[in-house]
C-alpha cells in the first residue's frame, strides 16, 4: 500500500512544500487540506498529482504530516493521527512540547524562510529522539529541493534560526528599499533608483555564490582614499555591526517568547 503525506495548510509555505515533496519524488501520494478552495486550486494547478481537501479528518490516516498553518490556527486542529505517524510543524512559536498533544513520539520542527519558493531557501530544524534515521533521509531529499538545510540539536536553536534566516529575507528587502530611498534622494526616478538597487543586489549574491569570502569581496570593491572605503566609514562610525546584533536579539527574544 502506497505511503501518505499530509499536509495541513495550503497557503504559500504548504503549497511550497508540496511542490518540494512532487520534486524529491519519494514516491508518497500527497494530499493538502485548506479550507480555502481558492489555495486549493492553485495547489492542483501545480501539478494534477496532488489530492486536495477541505476534510481535516481525512489526514488523520497520514504516514507523514506536515502543519503549515498560521500558529494561532495551531489550537483549532483536532485530529487523531496514528501515533506513529511522523509529524513535521514548520509553525513559529510553536515548541515540540506544545506538539506533543497530539501524543505521537516523532516530531520534527522545522523553519524555512521565504526564498524556499523558488528552490533558494534556508531551513533549520530539529527532531525527537524517536524520529529514525530512514525519517531524517527522506525530510533531507525534501528540504533539499528548496533549498539549503541545517539540522540542529537543540530546540532553542530553531528560534535563532528563526531569528537570522526565518526573517531574514525582509531584512534585505528593507535594506534595499532604504537603498532606493536614499539614491532618489540623490536625484534619480524612482524607475531608475529601484533598477539600480535591485541589480546591484542580484550581482553581489551573484558574486558571493562564486566566493563566499565577503572580507576579500569587500576589499575588491573598496580601494584605498576611495568612495566605497568613504560609505564604509559611515557604516562603522554608526554602528552598523551593533544595529544588527541588536536586530536579531530582538527578534531571537521575541521567537522565545512565542515558543512559551
Amino acid at each position: 500500500m502506497t505511503k501518505r503525506i499530509a499536509i495541513i495548510g495550503g497557503g504559500v509555505m504548504g503549497g511550497t512544500l508540496a511542490q518540494a515533496i512532487i520534486k524529491a519524488d519519494i514516491g508518497y501520494r500527497l494530499l493538502v487540506c485548506d479550507r480555502d478552495l481558492e489555495k486549493l486550486k492553485k495547489i492542483t494547478d501545480m501539478h494534477d498529482g496532488i489530492e486536495t481537501t477541505t476534510d481535516p479528518s481525512l489526514c488523520a490516516s497520514a504516514d507523514i504530516i506536515f502543519l503549515a498553518v498560521k500558529p494561532q490556527d495551531f489550537v483549532n486542529i483536532a485530529i487523531n493521527f496514528k501515533k506513529d505517524a511522523l509529524l513535521c510543524s514548520i509553525m513559529a512559536g510553536v515548541s515540540i512540547d506544545s506538539l506533543c498533544r497530539f501524543g505521537m513520539d516523532k516530531i520534527v520542527r522545522m523553519m524555512p524562510n521565504t526564498p524556499a519558493q523558488v528552490g533558494v531557501g534556508f531551513t533549520a530544524w530539529t527532531a525527537t529522539d524517536s524520529v529514525l534515521p530512514n525519517d531524517k533521509i527522506l525530510l533531507e531529499k525534501i528540504l533539499s529541493c528548496m533549498g539549503k538545510h541545517l539540522y540542529v540539536e537543540r530546540e532553542d536553536d530553531i528560534n535563532k534560526a528563526t531569528a537570522i534566516s526565518g526573517s531574514g529575507p525582509a531584512y534585505f528587502f528593507a535594506m534595499v528599499l532604504a537603498f532606493i530611498g536614499a539614491a532618489r534622494n540623490l536625484g534619480f526616478s524612482k524607475e531608475d533608483a529601484t533598477a539600480m538597487a535591485i541589480q546591484t543586489m542580484k550581482g553581489a549574491s551573484a558574486l558571493i555564490d562564486e566566493n563566499s569570502d565577503l572580507a576579500q569581496l569587500i576589499q575588491k570593491v573598496a580601494s584605498k582614499g576611495g568612495t566605497t572605503e568613504a560609505a564604509l566609514s559611515v557604516f562603522q562610525d554608526q554602528g552598523m555591526d551593533q544595529m544588527w546584533i541588536n536586530t536579531l536579539r530582538a527578534a531571537y527574544e521575541r521567537a522565545k517568547e512565542l515558543d512559551r
